[in-house]
């Protein structure tokens, strides 16, 4: 069975992976990681594919699928000697590759946080100071209602949207960015190479 492909930039090369749906761990070539920035100074026993049984080091690379909006991710490998191909990437390596989507291509870190701020769906990345941020702008128009209420309004209003439904869909199923957090709806993503976790709003919010 021919496996997929995908071109993934590790530094300043670019490489072919393919996506073994057997491998429990990424694995890559020794003479592709030259001067490569890694992490990790451990070793882990593989079977290569000549048979051969090989203690490899293991190593945390950042790497990102090659087309302009996919961020870096770190992904654990293993670097034999021997290897036919460039890259094989697990599934599960390929699933965190997908997901992180940057928002726009930054030129450096510093541009790329404080240009995120602005483009973030909400201000803050915590949950609980993003619910508090709603109900202090309803307090700005002149609302009566309480924190509860104004807390019970915003998720219900979300729940509703039929523009979010594939989202609460998601959310209630595992191994995914989205999920449900206190009754809210948040999305998690790798944003300049870091973790965050952001309240999904309607599209009118945004």
């Amino acid at each position: 069975m021919e496996l997929e492909t995908v071109q993934v930039k590790l530094g300043p090369q670019t490489m072919t992976g393919f996506i073994d749906s057997g491998a429990q761990i990424s694995v890559i070539r020794e003479d592709f990681i030259s001067g490569i920035k890694y992490e990790g100074e451990g070793y882990i026993k593989i079977s290569s594919e000549f048979g051969e049984r090989e203690t490899t080091p293991l190593r945390i690379f950042e790497m990102n699928i090659d087309d302009g909006v996919h961020g870096p991710v770190p992904v654990t490998c293993a670097v034999p000697k021997k290897l036919v191909s460039d890259l094989l990437l697990s599934t599960a390596a390929f699933e965190a590759l997908k997901e992180n989507i940057q928002m726009h291509k930054f030129e450096s870190k510093l541009d790329c946080y404080d240009a995120v701020r602005e483009e973030l769906e909400v201000p803050s990345t915590d949950i609980e100071a993003s619910i508090e941020l709603i109900a202090t702008e309803s307090d700005r128009n002149d609302s009566t209602q309480d924190s509860e209420e104004t807390r019970t309004s915003f998720i219900e209003s979300k729940m509703s949207d039929p523009t979010l439904s594939d989202a609460w869909v998601m959310a209630r199923t595992e191994g995914n960015a989205y999920a449900i957090k206190d009754g809210v709806l948040t999305h998690t993503e790798y944003i300049c190479g870091e973790k965050v976790k952001q309240v999904v709003l309607q599209m009118q919010e945004r």
